[in-house]
């Protein structure tokens, strides 16, 4: 019997390695070409994408970054030219965001954007970690050596804690898998509409702008017109960069709209920005 469980560990163990190894391979592989044939088919498969074309070395004029809303309107497949997105989700927070922009500008130190612009919807700034963030924050920023410098700070550690078997999402064949464990956080920022981590590294955002000699704008996406009581109730932040986002909050029709925040596929603005 003792024999029978110590071969059966050993199989595993062996097996495990080999699933591992593929796994990490397979990731390798998708993030040197998200669109290439062995890209894996993750939900968040923009990430794969913003991730490379932050790493990928280009002249252009603006740089995009932003959540689902954004990457809907300025998709991340969609700009690649002088108007560059790395646009992706909220569940990656600001600070996954932060990450991504301060990949490019490293990258692109000889060859800087004259603009960049963050362009968010006001409820995604909430976002403090949420039931998202094992399989978009955790598997693609938090445990990714890349990253850690950024992210390494008792804000963020201390939420993740709060993430059920957070460790796991270190293996690469989790982070392969579209497996996430089921759970919830506190709400630690309950009537506040922008989250610690939001205001931690939407600041950070704006002194990598001005260090780097960039100019940085911060825009909402439009917000659902029956929503707009509900927003005006949360709006009592002061900060110089909210104040401004504030000023540009702009609403539309509530039917162009296929949940609370994304549009409906025929009523994507087209370059509401005017880039």
């Amino acid at each position: 019997m003792k024999k029978i469980i110590i071969q059966t560990l050993i199989i595993t163990i062996v097996f495990g390695a080999i699933f591992n190894l593929y796994s990490f391979s397979r990731l390798h592989l998708t993030y040197k070409n998200p669109h290439g044939e062995y890209a894996l088919p993750l939900n968040g498969s923009e990430i794969f994408s913003a991730i490379y074309k932050s790493k990928t070395k280009k002249k252009v004029k603006k740089v995009i970054i932003g959540d689902s809303v954004a990457e809907q309107i300025y998709s991340v497949n969609e700009y690649n030219d002088s108007i560059y997105s790395l646009s992706c989700n909220q569940a990656i927070t600001l600070a996954g965001h932060y990450c991504l922009l301060k990949s490019f500008i490293e990258t692109n130190k000889e060859l800087l954007p004259e603009e960049i612009i963050l362009y968010y919807n006001p409820f995604s700034l909430k976002n403090n970690l949420d039931r998202f963030a094992f399989h978009y924050f955790l598997k693609f920023f938090y445990y990714n050596s890349e990253y850690e410098a950024e992210l390494n700070n008792e804000l963020i550690n201390s939420r993740v804690k709060k993430i059920p078997y957070h460790f796991l999402a270190k293996l690469p064949v989790i982070k392969g898998i579209n497996w996430s464990p089921s759970y919830s956080l506190p709400d630690e920022n309950a009537g506040q509409w922008c989250s610690p981590i939001t205001k931690c590294y939407l600041n950070k955002i704006d002194s990598i702008c001005k260090e780097n000699n960039l100019s940085f704008n911060f825009y909402p996406s439009p917000v659902k017109e029956d929503r707009k009581k509900e927003l005006h109730n949360l709006l009592l932040d002061t900060d110089r960069l909210l104040k401004t986002y504030i000023d540009n909050l702009n609403y539309r029709p509530s039917n162009e709209f296929t949940d609370q925040i994304h549009f409906k596929k025929n009523y994507i603005p087209q370059n509401p920005l005017n880039l």
